[in-house]
């Protein structure tokens, strides 16, 4: 049971003593009511009732919201993802056109950048430490099965191609 380590005021009387007991009994009472609600919620779900109150409703969408967050954060990315292979492809479009711009400068030291090259080239150093982030994201194949375990996927990640990655960006 949580309880409330402030002491009750002497000085005031009765009066402070029973806020007292009343903070020391809040953080229980929300959470039996969260967890009445919760209760309530799965017996109606099981007959196929779905109607809750307005304040239980309330409660519970606040509580699958942070699930939902939750789930999102500790989610590993599909490596056949749409979204993601479509971000690989765009890497691969930037690869390429750095493979042509860095000899460039290399060779012609004299050419200076104009703004929209040194735009360009602040946005590529921007999209690729995003791809070093979504990598510690997403999963890997192994055998034909795509792996999905976060601390496989990190490992796996750290021991290949981040020291690459890293050298690169």
């Amino acid at each position: 049971m949580i309880t409330s380590s402030i002491p009750p005021a002497e000085d005031a009387g009765t009066g402070a003593s029973e806020e007292h007991t009343a903070r020391q009994t809040q953080i229980p009472s929300l959470k039996s009511e969260f967890f009445a609600v919760r209760e309530k919620y799965n017996k109606r779900k099981q007959h196929g009732i779905q109607i809750l109150h307005q304040d239980e409703l309330s409660l519970l969408e606040d509580r699958k919201k942070m699930k939902k967050f939750e789930r999102l954060v500790k989610q590993v990315i599909h490596p056949n993802n749409f979204w993601r292979r479509t971000f690989d492809m765009f890497t691969v479009v930037f690869v390429v056109y750095l493979l042509y711009k860095i000899p460039f400068d290399v060779a012609f030291s004299w050419h200076d950048d104009s703004d929209f090259e040194i735009y360009v080239g602040k946005v590529l150093d921007w999209w690729f430490a995003i791809d070093i982030l979504l990598n510690f994201k997403t999963g890997y194949i192994k055998n034909g099965t795509a792996v999905m375990h976060q601390k496989k996927v990190l490992n796996h990640y750290l021991s290949g191609w981040f020291i690459i990655d890293l050298l690169g960006k």
